[in-house]
Parts: C-alpha cells; structure tokens; sequence
C-alpha cells in the first residue's frame, strides 16, 4: 500500500502540472530582532583571521527523523554537546532518559542546530499526550513508524503539492502553526543562551533550520544559516515553498533586502542523491539570458558554499562519471552513499526535464550530483550568461540525528 502511495505521490508530478498552492504571504516571514544580549568586541583579533571549527547541521528531537530513533535530545542539549557538556542518548531507561553518556573530546567553536522546518508543529504535536492532536489517526502512524522512510510525512516531502493533516493541525492549520512556532521560539532560544556574547567569544551558535525538499524523489535539501539575531519570525519550509528559487526570492525579500538587518545564506546538501536536480542547469520560467542570468547572480549570492561531504556520503566526484573529459580518478570511490545503485545505474538514466519523476534519492547517475563537475558547469554558464552560478566554497558537516555535533 505505501508503495502504491509512493507511486501515487511521484505520477502526480507529471499530471496536472498547472496546479499547485499560492505563493505564501511574505509577511508570514518577516525578519525580527530576538531577544538578544549586547554584544561585546572579542579581546583576540587576528588580521590574517584564524581557523574555527563547528558543525552547521545538527538535528534535535524536533526533527522527526531524529525523534523517530527515541531521541530525546532538544536544541539546548545539542549546544550543551557541541560546547564540552555530557549528553545521554538511547536506549532509555527505566526514568525515560538514555542511558549512555557521551561527551565531545573537544569543544567546538561555533554550532548550528538546523532541524527540519518542515512538520515542526507535527512532531510537537504528537508527542505531547496532552495535546489535543496526539490521539488523532497521523499522530499515531508517525509514533509507530520506527525509521523516517515508514513515517506518513515521506510522501508529503516527495509530493510537489505537500498539504497538512487536517486531523492534527485542524481545518485552519492553525493548531499546527502555534506548535511550529513553540518550537522555532525554542531553537532560537536555545542558540541565544548558548551564544558567547562576552569580549572572550569562547563560542558562536547560529539560528537556523533545514529546508528539506525530495521533490518528485529527489534529494533537494539546503541548511539555511542567519548571520545574527534578526531572523524570520518563522521558518519558511518545503510545504510554503516548493522550489529553490522561490526559497531563494523569499529569502532575498524577507532577509536580506528587507531593511531590517537580517542576513543569511543557504547551504545545499547531498547533491549525491540529488538525480542530476541539485545544481540542475536550467531555469524553468526564467525566459531569455536576461532573466537567467537574474536568477544564477540570486543563487550565487544565497548559495556560495556547499557541504560536500556528511554521513550521508561524499559529493566531491564519482569514478567513471558520465559525461566528464579525462581520466577517471580512482579516489573519487570514496565514502559513496547509495554506491551500488550509482555505479550501477544507466548513465544517462537521469532526466533532465525537472518534472519528470525518479524512483528515490539516487535512483540515477549524472555528473551533476558531484560538485568538481559543477564547477565546470559554473564557467560554462558564466560565459553564456555573464554570471557563475556555481562558484562556491566547500565545507563538511555532520548531518547528525542524535544531536551530537
């Protein structure tokens, strides 16, 4: 039957493509200052600048597929691990509270917390008994799934028109809509207490989520980093916003156009699975050079970075990718995720019409998952349309689900 479902989910991309949800009111993400202490200039600074470490993809058990494996680890935990204190994970005990205890074996100098924007006010929801949602027919199914492919809200992050459960958010949204905002007030919370606001700066905490598309199959996440204490007074995920560049539009005129001081740049992650669509060099409804070349200079601005290597494998390179010039690099057999089905698949088996469904993350070979090919795109592009719009840094990250940085 969830096979059924699944196939259900991914045809509907190919029907009915006029339809879909309105655009969201941008006021709904309005950039406001938190509640945020003075800061104070740092005593050490160094001209030629000096090499920090930390983890900008951390997921909590506001994260359904963290809670899903009994997590019970929230925002403030994770800071409290990332910073040198011990946290206890699963299995729990007999009190409710895991039972190993772990500790970093050296403290980090700046952390993100990024769970899914997506279903916050969910997962809240159905694991509070005392909400009036928890014994509703999704909350019970989420609660018996055991891992995030079994849970019921997979089909709404694969699905291109993602909607809500009436029986836990209500006919409205809005029993939903307070639980989501309880738990970003927390994030934020929790990144504010944690932040080293003193002239020592022993520690940096970034407010932050994770905008978490598998639109039509395919793996389109992006972590999305505020720079300071002026963030949105929610944050915008997958089910207001389909696609990435109505994220990046949404961004440019919530944050960092709006006047308010808000700044912030999206990370894209795990272009392995991506089926050739993370870095996708096309520009639906962008018509002529002009407005292409308006759309790669908006990506270039948000998107400069990209994290090229967490748990769920490596996206420098593939050996023997399709359509790349040279020699193979054996080197680029390393930590592949989902490799069987990589190597194995028909190289020219992705599509590159972006309606077109896949089967699931990885289900298709194009040198467009591995990033040293996109930089190629990227010069490509920039002489066809003045603008590069893959020129980025790399960075690496966890992608934890137990909250461990």
């Amino acid at each position: 039957m969830a096979a059924l479902r699944l196939y259900g989910v991914l045809g509907a991309g190919v029907l009915a493509l006029a339809c879909g949800p309105q655009p969201p009111d941008p006021e709904t993400f309005r950039a406001e200052a938190t509640v945020h202490a003075q800061e104070q200039a740092c005593d050490r600074r160094e001209p030629l600048r000096r090499a920090f470490f930390g983890d900008l993809h951390v997921h909590t058990a506001l994260s359904l597929d963290a809670w899903n494996y009994d997590l019970e680890l929230r925002p403030r935990d994770a800071y409290a691990y990332a910073f040198g204190e011990a946290v206890r994970l699963p299995p729990r005990g007999a009190d409710g509270r895991g039972t190993r205890e772990v500790r970093i074996d050296r403290p980090l100098d700046f952390a993100a917390v990024t769970d899914h924007a997506e279903f916050l006010g969910e997962q809240v929801l159905c694991a509070d008994p005392a909400s009036g949602a928890y014994e509703s027919e999704t909350c019970r199914a989420i609660r018996a799934s055991t891992t995030p492919v079994d849970s019921p809200v997979l089909l709404e992050i694969m699905s291109p028109w993602p909607g809500r459960e009436a029986d836990v958010c209500g006919a409205d949204g809005a029993r939903c809509d307070a639980a989501h905002a309880r738990a970003w007030q927390e994030t934020i919370e929790a990144a504010e207490a944690w932040n080293d606001t003193s002239a020592r700066c022993r520690r940096t905490t970034f407010i932050a989520y994770e905008w978490s598309s598998v639109r039509l199959g395919s793996n389109l996440h992006r972590n999305v980093i505020f720079r300071n204490h002026v963030v949105p007074v929610r944050p915008i995920s997958y089910v207001e916003v389909q696609r990435a560049w109505d994220l990046w539009a949404l961004l440019r005129d919530t944050c960092t156009e709006s006047g308010s001081g808000c700044d912030v740049l999206a990370i894209p992650h795990n272009a392995n699975i991506s089926n050739g669509r993370m870095f996708a060099v096309d520009y639906p409804g962008a018509r002529g050079r002009a407005a292409q070349a308006e759309r790669a200079a908006l990506r270039a601005s948000l998107e400069p970075v990209v994290e090229v290597m967490q748990h769920k494998g490596d996206s420098e390179c593939l050996v023997d990718a399709p359509n790349v010039l040279g020699d193979s690099d054996e080197a680029c057999a390393f930590e592949k995720f989902g490799n069987v089905r990589h190597q194995g698949a028909d190289p020219g088996g992705c599509w590159d019409v972006d309606w077109l469904p896949h089967l699931g993350p990885g289900s298709c070979r194009s040198h467009r998952d591995f990033v040293r090919y996109v930089l190629t795109e990227g010069l490509r592009e920039e002489a066809r349309l003045g603008v590069n719009p893959f020129k980025l840094g790399l960075i690496a990250s966890t992608d934890t689900h137990n909250a461990l940085a």
